[in-house]
């Protein structure tokens, strides 16, 4: 009970305890962002439209390319609408590029094209699912506003990312016409859930990703969205509101310590606070910071050089010995208590 109680206490100093956390100022403050983003004026909520309705329908029959370029993995499948499922005849997932390595934008592109190459001719569609901020655009392409998660590539800010992928493809042979559609990642988790909800009634849906990074995309109405431009006739339309990037309150200081600490300080903060991709980061960053504040006493210092995936961390809550970061600090059980 001790140590629970110091721990507390120290959660409570740097803005981390649940208790710091007040839902109504934060509800407000979140909805005041989306209407200012629907506006089209300055917001940490981007509010990106998606220029895609719910009501898509897939085709029966036909084949398509699935690109996910996410934040740790790139997944590539072929599938098929077969009798109201989807049939998955060929997939592959590798690490994505400019994860381990900074890359050019031509050296990304390149790298994203010769992994579609061995399944470019099943299909004529292909569909890039885009886990980082991206303006769409009405004709399905969009604009790359930055890379996040750590993703590492120069220059690449405001290419059209369909039409690299396209070009890139062309580069290596490819010469068969090619249709395109980009969307990101919280709203094709949108679209699978209305395509698994087809014929059911609901008043409304969200797609909600928390994987290596967070956000969420609903379906608004399109007259709310006053920023848009004609072209566009559906009264519906997704929404990505770049949710990750929502700059909350509190933002303690070693929250905000460790925002400073990472590839891109003051963006997508919401997303460092609660995303796989920085959560064991963050966590193995807390500890060192317990230590030297003298709340771990078995515990006089924490390498600042060794490393702590989420993977790990979870094992560690789930009550598993032999994580070695966090077994190197917990010299009794007090101290796995603390941390």
């Amino acid at each position: 009970m001790k140590a629970t109680l110091k721990a507390d206490e120290f959660l409570r100093r740097y803005g981390l305890h649940p208790d710091c956390v007040h839902s109504a100022p934060f509800k407000a403050d979140y909805i005041s962002q989306m209407k200012t983003g629907l506006s089209g004026k300055s917001a940490c909520l981007l509010m990106l439209p998606t220029y895609l309705p719910a009501d898509i329908q897939a085709r029966e029959g036909e084949a398509v390319i699935a690109v996910d370029i996410g934040g740790t993995n790139l997944k590539i499948a072929v599938l098929k609408f077969e009798n109201g499922r989807f049939i998955i005849l060929n997939s592959n997932v590798s690490l994505v590029p400019g994860l381990s390595d900074k890359l050019s934008k031509d050296a990304f592109f390149t790298e994203i094209a010769k992994r579609i190459l061995p399944v470019a001719g099943d299909a004529a569609r292909i569909g890039i699912c885009f886990s980082h901020a991206a303006e769409l655009l009405p004709d399905l392409d969009g604009r790359l506003i930055s890379f996040s998660k750590e993703i590492r590539v120069e220059n690449a800010e405001g290419v059209l990312i369909a039409r690299e992928v396209s070009e890139k493809l062309f580069e290596l042979g490819v010469r068969d016409k090619k249709t395109y559609t980009l969307l990101n990642d919280a709203a094709a988790a949108l679209l699978g859930g209305a395509a698994q909800s087809a014929g059911a009634a609901y008043d409304g849906m969200i797609g909600f990703v928390l994987g290596t990074g967070m956000n969420l995309s609903y379906i608004e109405k399109t007259i709310e969205l006053t920023k848009l431009g004609s072209g566009y006739n559906a009264e519906t339309m997704i929404v990505n509101t770049e949710t990750g990037n929502f700059r909350p309150l509190p933002l303690g200081p070693i929250d905000a310590a460790f925002d400073a600490g990472t590839a891109d300080p003051g963006s997508h903060r919401l997303e460092k606070m609660t995303g796989g991709k920085y959560l064991g980061d963050l966590i193995h960053f807390t500890i060192k910071k317990a230590t030297e504040d003298g709340l771990l006493p078995g515990t006089s210092s924490v390498s600042a050089t060794d490393a702590l995936s989420t993977p790990d961390a979870g094992a560690f809550l789930a009550g598993r010995r032999g994580v070695h970061v966090l077994d190197s600090i917990c010299k009794n059980d007090n101290d796995r208590s603390v941390v």
